[in-house]
């Protein structure tokens, strides 16, 4: 029997137009949950822009990295949209605009801010696009959301993480996962705990990021809830993005003996920095992630055990389905529509924020940007709501735009598998926190 994800349940779902509610649970546990009853009356196209829905398009744009090193997180959020959104097409599109159906239209931010900003101007001004969603690197989704306020169009990020997305006023953009401030806060709050169960057992840390606002804003995050703990950092290493050789920090980390290492690493320097460490048999009580390069899908294929042990913090991973029966059919089909492929952190975010832009659109029943963008800051999104993978509700504050019932939880790898574990009142009955980490590693057991 699992345990209820966080034991927080709504007292009652919110019915939406979209489809009808919650599905009939499977007769037996080793069948796949049945995914909620489609609209009657819908058909069966997965064509964005069908036609045969008699309601018009929708455009909506998605930008993100679709060239350089970050290629590959982008086409893990592209594949939860499009999969969120050939959901809604095939359930009859959006009811209250006579089954319009959505048709996306990408652009390449490249990883710049300026041709970021360029892209979305493009969508914009020549594609006609409602509302858009984007764009990972953070300082890249800035520079769209002010281009966003200037033409007054919603946007939905997806994927980034900077605390600058919701300082101060931002009427035209949602944030609807954790963002830096709420990682940097529970990796603080699992060192604290840490040291609660065995006094002493973290008085040194080291921190490794990359050299972009990413990671120095989780940083500059790091070094102020550890002086807060009397944690001494004894490492502090910034690498670029396409490092190939990181012996120098591995061999500054072997000599200084950090209790805990922090790391904001994409997934070239992540599995480098893995097969690095355990080329040396190096390994540190913990190894608190970012939810970044572990979390990719190439990540375990080309580290094996070696991140055994690791801790990864982020807003989701797949042990929520786990937790949640009547969602399960989510991350089914999505193995069948990706070859097998496993949801990422950053599939889910692709999936939740076409799910919100699609709330967005039925409850303004137009795909004029003003009306989406009022009908989206006013949503409010149960966690049992038959589309939501969060273990939280979504809803936003009306003047910044954040989604303050984010809550970043933290995993663990074992053998190869993240188990959500921390706190530990959300792990499913049967997995447990190891404690320290390293107590995993197969440099500790060959020892």
């Amino acid at each position: 029997m699992k345990k209820r994800f966080l034991a927080v349940m709504m007292a009652a779902a919110m019915v939406f137009s979209l489809a009808a509610c919650g599905g009939d649970d499977a007769g037996d546990s080793g069948k796949k949950e049945t995914k909620p009853a489609e609209t009657k009356g819908t058909e069966a196209a997965t064509n964005s822009g069908s036609e045969e829905s008699g309601g018009g398009t929708i455009k909506l744009g998605v930008l993100f990295p679709y060239t350089g090193s970050a290629a590959a997180v982008a086409e893990d959020a592209q594949k939860g949209i499009e999969f969120a959104i050939d959901e809604i097409n095939s359930r009859g599109g959006i009811a209250s605009m006579g089954g319009a159906k959505i048709e996306l239209i990408y652009g390449d931010t490249q990883s710049n801010e300026e041709a970021a900003a360029s892209e979305a101007e493009r969508l914009i001004s020549h594609e006609g696009v409602s509302a858009l969603l984007g764009c990972y690197q953070s300082t890249v989704t800035l520079s769209v959301q002010n281009i966003c306020e200037k033409y007054h169009v919603p946007l939905a990020i997806t994927c980034s993480t900077g605390d600058a997305l919701t300082e101060g006023a931002h009427p035209y953009s949602v944030t609807i996962h954790e963002q830096n401030m709420d990682t940097t806060k529970s990796h603080a709050q699992f060192i604290s705990d840490m040291n609660a169960k065995e006094a002493g057992a973290i008085k040194t840390a080291a921190i490794l990021r990359q050299n972009d606002d990413w990671g120095q804003a989780l940083g500059d995050g790091w070094k102020e809830e550890l002086a807060a703990l009397d944690v001494e950092i004894v490492v502090d290493e910034v690498f670029a993005m396409d490092v190939t050789d990181l012996t120098t920090v591995v061999t500054k980390l072997v000599d200084k003996k950090p209790d805990v290492v922090l790391n904001a690493c994409y997934f070239q320097s992540m599995s480098l920095l893995t097969q690095t460490m355990a080329g040396v048999g190096y390994e540190p009580k913990a190894m608190l992630c970012s939810s970044s390069g572990e979390t990719d899908n190439d990540f375990i294929p080309t580290v094996g055990n070696n991140a055994d042990g690791f801790f990864t913090v982020s807003g989701w991973g797949e042990d929520v389905l786990a937790s949640m029966p009547d969602k399960e059919w989510i991350g089914e089909e999505y193995k069948e529509r990706n070859n097998g492929e496993h949801y990422t952190a950053e599939s889910a975010a692709g999936w939740a924020a076409a799910m919100v832009i699609c709330e967005s659109l039925e409850a303004a029943g137009k795909d004029e940007p003003e009306a989406i963008n009022t009908a989206m800051r006013a949503l409010e999104i149960p966690e049992d709501s038959w589309w939501n993978i969060y273990p939280y509700p979504i809803s936003f504050n009306q003047e910044t735009g954040k989604n303050e019932n984010a809550i970043p939880v933290m995993g663990q790898f074992q053998d190869t598998k993240i188990k959500l574990i921390y706190p530990e009142s959300i792990a499913v009955e049967g997995t447990e926190l190891v404690f320290p980490g390293y107590e995993l590693s197969p440099v500790y057991k060959n020892n």
